[in-house]
């Protein structure tokens, strides 16, 4: 078998760490004659450091000499990598597309040699022959026995909150990381603390969990990327057609949405199947999180999708220049909205108005 490169893709706290460490434990030590581990790589790393510390580990030789240019070293040392079965884990790599190939230029491993790669961006895969694995959310049954494991120390719910539990882990859609996260932070708390919790997890997400997510968001590279990931977090609920998408958020004739929409499924913001997009609630929530720490005052923030502040806005003519889009579903409304004939004239910014009367869930 032939050296393989194996990438595993996906949000973040999905578990990617988490899957191939457990392969690493498992084989590296007994089936391979050199390993290297790298774990939780920074945005941003320095490719040469990142070279010096893999050719370190898998030599073994503090005095080994790294260079930043395809050829590895001394030839001795590339003739000691040569006929070497390897297995090298580079976690969390992420940056330019490039990247990985540069980072594995000039080495030539014996055959049967694994690598793997976890990332949240799909095209630095790309640019090496490999296979690419999305790995996606837990099933409701075993995420349910994540998050109780965590919270009761046993896989089923405590007697008087199964109905929470359910609701809770259903609410994280399978991601890992915010089972263990709301988990522990729930362990020991009355069914009081937990209701109450719920209800703030519908307005606010937990700070540990936006933390990681944010990760992709910022790693994009031009601002109409993240400017369509926030209209999507914001205006379109559930499932909806790409070309729907597309067509309306295309901003201006020189804008390529198409280019930027592939960045966010790159990136692992946005899940495509059949030419049809789909935010993870959790991001979506991230996302709404972003433009709702914009301002404090509605009027200032570039999204508005909360009918309470869609209403307050138009009523009292507080609009500003930074309101970009506005989404209002006529369903949640509870009384008639007298707008003023002044409501829209600060808003030079304007560019999308949605009313709604159904949510455009999308059909197959």
């Amino acid at each position: 078998m032939d050296v393989r490169i194996i990438g595993i893709w996906g949000i973040g706290g999905i578990g990617k760490t988490t899957l191939a460490s457990i392969v690493f434990q498992k084989y590296a030590y007994s089936h391979f004659d050199r390993h290297c581990f790298l774990k939780d790589i920074q945005e941003g790393a320095d490719t040469y450091q990142l070279r010096k510390e893999l050719l370190y580990q898998l030599v073994n030789d503090k005095n080994v000499v790294c260079t930043d240019t395809p050829a590895v070293g001394s030839g001795f040392i590339q003739d000691r990598l040569r006929y070497k079965k390897v297995f090298i884990f580079l976690d969390n790599l992420n940056g330019s597309k490039n990247k990985l190939k540069v980072l594995l230029a000039g080495y030539h491993f014996a055959i049967g040699s694994r690598i793997i790669v976890t990332t949240r961006d799909m095209q630095l895969l790309k640019t090496e022959k490999g296979e690419i694995f999305e790995l996606t959310g837990l099933s409701d049954f075993d995420a349910l026995k994540l998050f109780c494991s965590n919270a009761f120390g046993q896989p089923l719910p405590a007697t008087g909150y199964e109905s929470l539990s359910e609701r809770i882990a259903n609410y994280t859609k399978g991601n890992p990381l915010a089972l263990e996260v709301l988990g522990c932070s729930l362990k020991s708390k009355d069914v009081k603390y937990w209701e109450s919790a719920l209800a703030k997890l519908k307005t606010s997400l937990d700070p540990d969990i936006q933390k990681v997510l944010r990760i992709s968001f910022d790693g994009l590279d031009d601002k109409g990327s993240q400017g369509i990931f926030l209209d999507m977090a914001c205006f379109f609920p559930g499932r909806v057609r790409r070309d729907v998408v597309e067509s309306l958020l295309n901003r201006t004739e020189d804008s390529d949405e198409e280019i930027r929409i592939d960045a966010l499924v790159d990136k692992s913001l946005v899940k495509e199947s059949e030419e049809v997009l789909e935010m993870h609630d959790l991001l979506r929530q991230m996302g709404q999180g972003i433009v709702f720490d914009e301002n404090k005052d509605s009027g200032k923030r570039s999204r508005l999708w909360n009918v309470k502040d869609v209403c307050h806005v138009l009523e009292r003519n507080t609009g500003t220049s930074k309101i970009e889009g506005i989404l209002l579903k006529l369903p949640d409304l509870k009384k008639d909205v007298k707008v003023s004939p002044k409501a829209f004239s600060k808003m030079r910014n304007l560019r999308i108005i949605y009313l709604l009367l159904l949510f455009f869930y999308c059909e197959r």
